[in-house]
């Protein structure tokens, strides 16, 4: 019997949980939001792949 009354509990622990949750964020927009001059260069470990107009940083010398 006390494992029926927490199987009827349960799901409205998760309800009330969920009701308080809301997102107070905003999505990114990829046009405006993001400097894509700054993004560039793009190099892995010596090999680059895309260049830009910025210098690119040093790789670490032991990446792992």
């Amino acid at each position: 019997m006390k494992g029926m009354v927490k199987l009827l509990i349960l799901p409205f622990i998760f309800l009330l949980s969920a009701a308080h949750a809301k997102c107070e964020g905003s999505f990114v927009n990829p046009i405006t939001d993001i400097c894509w001059d700054c993004l560039f260069p793009i190099s892995i470990g010596s090999m680059n792949v895309v260049s830009g107009d910025y210098p690119d940083t040093d790789n670490p010398a032991l990446p792992i």
